[in-house]
Formats: C-alpha cells, sequence, structure tokens
C-alpha cells in the first residue's frame, strides 16, 4: 500500500505495459458499451466477467493502493457487512439469497475500478484513455446507424444477431407500438443508449485535459442521440451543447454568425422529423401534465415508495428495480449510507461542476447502483476531473 504523496509520474516506454493498459481500457469499453448484455444461462452480465478480468490483470498493482483508497473499500465492506447483518437480525422479510453476490460485486468492482485510476495517473494515460472512449463511441454509433437504416428503410440485411444477448422485440426500438423507429444501438433501450451518448458528450466538453472530439465526430454523436427520440436524453443533449457553449464563449456564442445557422439547421431538423418530435416530447408533455404518464413522475417521486426502513433498508440488492439511484440507495441501504451516497455525489460536483451535475441527471435516468456501468461512470468522471500535472498532453482530436 503507498502511501498518500504526490509521484512523480512514470513514462509509458514499455510495450508490454502499453499494452497491459490498452488491454485493460479495452475490457473497461466493453463493460460500458455492452452494459445491458447478458448470458442466456443464468443472466450474469458481460460487464461483471469484463470486471473480473481487469481484476485478474490489475491484481499486481494493488501495492499502489493509497490509503485513503483502501480506507474506503473497507468501508464499504464494513456497511455492507452491517447492512446484511442488521437486516439479517432485524427484517424479518429478509433473505440472504444473492445477497453474498453483490457483496462481491463491490469488492470486485471498487478494486478494479481503484487499479484502472492509479494506473491512469501513474503513466499519464489520460489522453489514451480519451481517445479509447472516442473510438468506442464512434464504433457504437456507427453499429446504430446501420441498424437504424436497415430498420427504416426495411433492408433485408441481418442486424439480430447484434441484439442476441440483450432485447429484440419491437417494443425495444419503437414508440409504444407507433410506427416511429428509435435508435438503440447495442443497448436494449433508446434511453440506455442515449445515456451513454451524454456520457461521451460530457466527457468531451467538460474535462480538464483539453481533450476534444473532431467536430464531425461531435454532430454524428449528436444527431444518433437525437434520433433515439428519448424524452430523458435529448432535452439533456440540448442542454450539454448550451452549456458547453457557455463555459467556451459566455454569452458571446448568441452573437456568433454560426450560432444563427445552428439555430436555422435545428429548426430544419424539427421540421423534417416534425411527427417524430410531436409523438414523442410535445404530446408526451401534454399527456404527462394531464397524469396520463406516469413514467417521468415515477423516475423522480415514485422511486421513493419502495422505502421501508429508513434506517437499515431492505438488504442489499432487494428492492425491485427501479430509475432514482438516490431512492435506490436509500431503499438497500438506509439513512447513514445515502448521506454518503450524497456527500460524495457533492463530491463529483466540486470537481468538477458540470460532471456533477450531469452525473446527478444520469442517476435519474437508468438505475444501477449494482451494475459496473454505474461505477465507471463514476470513475471516468473523477479520471477527467483533475489535472494535478503540468507536464499532460493537451488537446486530443479524433
Amino acid at each position: 500500500m503507498s502511501k498518500d504523496k504526490k509521484k512523480i509520474p512514470v513514462r509509458l516506454d514499455n510495450r508490454y505495459t502499453r499494452l497491459r493498459i490498452s488491454i485493460i481500457y479495452i475490457l473497461m469499453l466493453s463493460s460500458f458499451f455492452l452494459s445491458d448484455w447478458k448470458l442466456p444461462i443464468g443472466g450474469i452480465a458481460f460487464s461483471d466477467l469484463f470486471a473480473l478480468l481487469t481484476l485478474g490483470i490489475t491484481i499486481t498493482d494493488m501495492k499502489d493502493l493509497k490509503r485513503k483508497q483502501v480506507l474506503l473499500i473497507l468501508g464499504l465492506i464494513g456497511i455492507l457487512g452491517l447492512n446484511l447483518y442488521s437486516n439479517y437480525l432485524f427484517n424479518p422479510a429478509f433473505e440472504l439469497g444473492t445477497s453474498w453476490i453483490y457483496f462481491g460485486k463491490f469488492i470486485v468492482y471498487s478494486l478494479a475500478l481503484f487499479n484502472l485510476y492509479n494506473l491512469t495517473r501513474k503513466y499519464q494515460t489520460e489522453s489514451l484513455l480519451f481517445k479509447f472512449l472516442s473510438i468506442g463511441a464512434m464504433i457504437s454509433v456507427i453499429f446504430a446507424l446501420l441498424i437504424y437504416l436497415i430498420q427504416i428503410f426495411h433492408l433485408s440485411i441481418p442486424y439480430e444477431f447484434l441484439w442476441k444477448f440483450t432485447r429484440s422485440d419491437v417494443a425495444s426500438y419503437t414508440f409504444r407500438g407507433s410506427s416511429i423507429i428509435r435508435m438503440r444501438g447495442l443497448s436494449s433501450e433508446p434511453s440506455y443508449f442515449g445515456g451513454q451518448i451524454i456520457l461521451i458528450l460530457t466527457l468531451n466538453y467538460f474535462n480538464q485535459f483539453g481533450f476534444r472530439l473532431n467536430s464531425t465526430v461531435e454532430f454524428l454523436i449528436l444527431a444518433c442521440g437525437i434520433l433515439s427520440f428519448s424524452f430523458s436524453v435529448v432535452p439533456v443533449l440540448i442542454l450539454l451543447k448550451i452549456f458547453d457553449f457557455l463555459n467556451r464563449y459566455g454569452l458571446d456564442f448568441l452573437r456568433k454568425y454560426w450560432f444563427a445557422l445552428l439555430l436555422i439547421l435545428s429548426v430544419g431538423v424539427v421540421i423534417v422529423f416534425f411527427d417524430q418530435f410531436y409523438i414523442t416530447f410535445f404530446d408526451r408533455i401534454i399527456t404527462i401534465l394531464n397524469k396520463g404518464d406516469t413514467s417521468a413522475s415515477s423516475r423522480i417521486v415514485g422511486s421513493w415508495q419502495y422505502v421501508q426502513n429508513i434506517f437499515i433498508g431492505n438488504g442489499v440488492g432487494k428492492t425491485p428495480a427501479i430509475w432514482n439511484n438516490f431512492a435506490y440507495v436509500l431503499s438497500d441501504f438506509g439513512l447513514i449510507p445515502f448521506l454518503m451516497f450524497l456527500f460524495g455525489t457533492l463530491y463529483i460536483v466540486k470537481e468538477n461542476f458540470y460532471f456533477g451535475l450531469f452525473f446527478i441527471m444520469i442517476s435519474f435516468q437508468k438505475g444501477g447502483y449494482l451494475s459496473f456501468y454505474y461505477w465507471l461512470i463514476i470513475c471516468f468522471f473523477l479520471i477527467f476531473s483533475q489535472n494535478n500535472l503540468k507536464t499532460r498532453k493537451k488537446g486530443v482530436s479524433l
């Protein structure tokens, strides 16, 4: 265990080390972009397998764990153990069952991601990680775009095999039984695909290293996010772009000629896809206001209905699958771990305001604090929030 001191970064000039880090990054990206994929037997998530492989490859790097990181891991183990023991004693409805699996997940996730974080810092490979993220995003949207075009033009090209390990039903890519096709890529549904795009664009706009996607690549990623026609994604994408303009230009962007062109282009897109936007957004807003659509309200309010015991919760993994991770943590663990989760969220906000803001949004979009996907988001945000070393290379373009 290393001491909490600033160390001189190590140069990445060893071919074996470079290859090992590249493999680790590929496993991380596979976990992220294939987070919805599961094996048909046992429902084991691909991301969990990748997490185990990552821990196996980085097991020797545990010697670089810092004192604070070890204490945090031990704290997580202590909270989990206390939660299981308390529910075993005082919750008559509690059964251990799969709880030990979640116990193991927490240990694997935390060790794998701390090793990822420390390796990236040690070898100054934030630039390499950003390139891998960018390439992964491009591969994801290319597959999504190809599937979308096949569906739109009813081409006789097989694509269903790409969904072998996730959903393939019509409801997963259409809007409530209508003829509207929504882009979902390799994810199980459009909102989850959009969530991946939100993360990539957030990292692109607000990382502290000056890394930036090529404008053409950025436009393609944005376009694919909009074609998801997801009520929880498209408004966030618009907000992301507005914050990006404010962050780069202040209010001066309102006077730029290209902003006027962008507005005209946006109006043109709305006109071309008017039926899709009207049904999936405007009509749905009216339905929500008339209380005919409970999906949005359940994410914000309805998820809290599972909170039964404010002190010890229901037990880890015992709450039904819900979107709202804040309610999820309170329902499973009780008040004290919930407050710790809030403080952790505020820490991300402190490190990078925009990352923190969109982390909160994502926490309401796709529940799953027990999935590796969610932990990866936290790790990526922390990696790209801090730029303490002056020797880091600025400006990566894809």
